[in-house]
């Protein structure tokens, strides 16, 4: 698996070079780390769908928090991101209408993190 550079820097904003010489980790390491990211949010996504459509704030909140922390950790903010408004908007009760949005947005992220992975 190759890494694409391109659809990398629209999820991270950011150069791949810059942000595996910031995490001291070669490619390889990255790629192993990105296919984890990617079986754990294929497994994990239709469980917080189902929080969401639910309206289990708890859940969402849970699930959100630890995607957003897998995420985060791969420098992907624009699915970092959705997943952080989501986590604090299921914790302050707000509109569920906003966390619907969220995960739309993490939906089409994620679509573009499966063809970034291979």
């Amino acid at each position: 698996m190759a890494i694409s550079k391109e659809m990398f820097r629209e999820l991270a904003g950011r150069e791949l070079d810059e942000v595996l010489k910031e995490l001291h980790f070669p490619a390889a390491a990255y790629e192993r780390v990105a296919q984890v990211a990617l079986t754990t949010t294929d497994e994990r996504l239709p469980q917080l769908a189902a929080a969401v459509a639910s309206g289990d704030r708890a859940e969402t909140q849970r699930i959100a928090h630890e995607l957003k922390g897998v995420f985060a950790n791969l420098r992907l903010e624009a699915l970092a991101r959705p997943l952080a408004d989501m986590e604090r908007t299921a914790k302050d009760g707000g509109s569920l209408g906003v966390i619907r949005g969220g995960l739309d947005e993490l939906s089409s992220g994620f679509e573009i993190f499966k063809i970034m992975c291979g």
